[in-house]
């Protein structure tokens, strides 16, 4: 997958199934964080989706 998307922040939590907050929610805690933190620092991308071009109603 990392290969696939350029910048990919991907963490996999081997045998937890689809709800890994559960099983190991200090885990999916610090992964949130590091992605928010990386978030909030890095500036907004310049391009545009398609659905925001147009100006509002």
């Amino acid at each position: 997958m990392r290969d696939g998307i350029g910048g990919l922040d991907f963490e996999a939590v081997d045998g937890l199934g689809h709800m890994p907050q559960f099983a190991a929610p200090e885990q999916v805690v610090a992964f949130i964080e590091r992605i928010a933190a990386r978030a909030f620092v890095a500036p907004a991308s310049p391009l545009l989706h398609e659905n925001f071009r147009e100006p509002f109603g």
